[in-house]
């Protein structure tokens, strides 16, 4: 993981990924932290380095790497996040 986001309102951790792009981990039991949500597939070649959290919108940071993961794509992706 490169960057973490925390929501304190909904006690969840937004983990920028790298090929798996992000993983949404609730830690509401800090001793039993579970996968909530993930958005990316490991097939797309799209890696995130870096994630931020305004509101109900995640802002997703690619890169293009061979190293620490393969990535084919650099920009800004902006997501909205609905806990469902």
């Amino acid at each position: 993981m490169n960057q973490i986001r925390y929501d304190p309102a909904s006690d969840l951790l937004f983990v920028s990924s790298g090929k798996s792009e992000i993983v949404v981990v609730d830690v509401s039991n800090p001793s039993n932290p579970t996968v909530k949500s993930t958005y990316g597939a490991l097939d797309n070649d799209e890696g995130v380095w870096g994630v931020d959290l305004k509101g109900n919108k995640l802002y997703l940071l690619y890169i293009t790497a061979i190293i620490p993961f393969t990535s084919n794509y650099s920009g800004i992706r902006c997501v909205e996040w609905i806990e469902n």
